[in-house]
């Protein structure tokens, strides 16, 4: 058997997970996790595990965020709006949505409550990490 890979998005009900053998896509199997950790403890365990959500977060936010979600926006012209500016990781860490918009003063305000939520244990967890450039899925050069 071919090595596993998994595509995860943050959903209402958790995480969604599509994983699939390298070699045989019509082999995709898509399952509905509780939590980060599930995704994590996946059994067989994917090689690669890409996430549709912002890990390494700047140490202060600022408009427009970081460098790599501005060259992601430029990359995507007309669906631009879905890349949104990543919040400093002292909001992200904060208990509630109302805090973390005091703590960002203001640059928090663009994401959706629930994404404060999805970001906060991936961030956190030591494997996760940034490639060295954007990698935009599905956009046309």
């Amino acid at each position: 058997m071919s090595a596993l890979v998994a595509g995860v998005d943050g959903c209402r009900g958790g995480w969604v997970v599509v994983s699939r053998p390298v070699d045989d896509p019509g082999a995709a199997e898509a399952r509905l996790m509780k939590s980060f950790a599930e995704v994590l403890a996946l059994s067989p365990a994917p090689e690669i595990i890409a996430v549709d959500i912002p890990i390494g977060l700047p140490e202060r936010g600022g408009p427009g965020g970081r460098a790599c979600d501005r060259e992601a926006r430029a990359r995507l012209g007309g669906r631009q709006s879905s890349v949104f500016a990543v919040p400093a990781r002292a909001a992200v860490m904060c208990e509630d949505y109302s805090q973390a918009c005091r703590v960002a003063v203001g640059h928090f305000r663009s994401a959706k409550e629930g994404v404060q939520a999805d970001i906060s244990p991936v961030s956190q967890d030591p494997r996760s990490r940034c490639p060295d450039e954007p990698r935009v899925a599905g956009a046309r050069s």
